[in-house]
């Protein structure tokens, strides 16, 4: 081996991966009136100054002319021309579902396998990361990994687990671990420490009025009979079952058994 191989040690072998691409199913209202919203598949470009979506999905939006003259862009769909803008709203439910975003869009024909692109524009005024050292998409906490460039949402789609889904899952858990037991209404009083000796006295006097509520079992309907008038040939509502995780079965069992003692339900004779 030369000296010169020695120096310049061995060369760094770059491992093949995946094309991997920050991408993300967006929730995309189409309809100025009652919300028609349908998933998009978006690219998140920091190469992009300005974000773009096809006009496919903006049909009835209101759209404006953005200038006299067209412009040009270059985009991962290719080269393309742009002279309309439409205000859309939508949700990044891969990363936060509750967040509604309105935002100013420039209106293409086509780009290539995307339906919309957000560009810088978007991605730093609600201060997203692409992180391409480790692959992921950061937004406010949450992360989503990037996507292979022909993810669906069917197979690809990202549901984070997290701090709030393991606080949902405990709170589940304290719902259904419930024992219906009769409220010390004395107790619950006195330990409401922000309040004053009076205060907790006359806390106690109100929820001792309607006592009977706080007995930690289920109560009957003491007023007339109520009547639900179904209207006819409307066809019975029905979704799909959902698991139950394996460590809530026990519980769940006892909340049924529970409900069943009390007469509020009754077992099913169906097969």
């Amino acid at each position: 081996m030369s000296l010169a191989n020695l120096i310049r040690g061995r060369p760094i072998e770059c491992p093949k991966t995946a094309d991997l691409q920050p991408i993300t199913f967006m929730g995309f209202n189409t309809s100025l009136g009652k919300p028609e919203p349908v998933t998009l598949k978006a690219l998140l470009d920091s190469g992009g100054s300005e974000s773009h979506v096809t006009e496919k999905f903006v049909k009835k939006l209101r759209l404006k002319k953005s200038s006299n003259f067209s412009t040009e862009w270059t985009t991962p769909g290719g080269e393309m021309r742009t002279n309309q803008m439409v205000k859309a709203q939508f949700t990044m439910p891969e990363l936060h579902e509750d967040r509604l975003i309105e935002w100013n869009l420039h209106v293409t024909k086509a780009l290539g396998k995307y339906n919309m692109i957000i560009g810088r524009d978007i991605l730093q005024f609600l201060k997203i990361d692409l992180r391409f050292s480790d692959n992921k998409v950061k937004w406010d906490g949450s992360e989503l990994p990037f996507k292979d460039g022909e993810a669906t949402p069917k197979e690809a789609y990202h549901i984070a687990e997290g701090d709030v889904m393991d606080d949902a899952v405990s709170h589940i858990k304290i719902i259904l671990d419930a024992e219906h037991q009769k409220a010390d209404l004395k107790n619950v009083c006195q330990s409401q420490t922000e309040l004053t000796v009076e205060q907790k006295g006359q806390l106690e006097a109100l929820l001792c009025k309607y006592e009977p509520l706080f007995e930690g079992q289920l109560g009957r309907w003491q007023s007339q009979e109520v009547k639900l008038e179904l209207k006819e040939g409307a066809k019975p509502y029905h979704s799909r079952a959902y698991n139950i995780p394996r460590c809530h079965i026990q519980t769940l069992k006892a909340e049924v058994e529970h409900v069943c003692q009390n007469s509020c339900t009754e077992e099913s004779q169906l097969p």
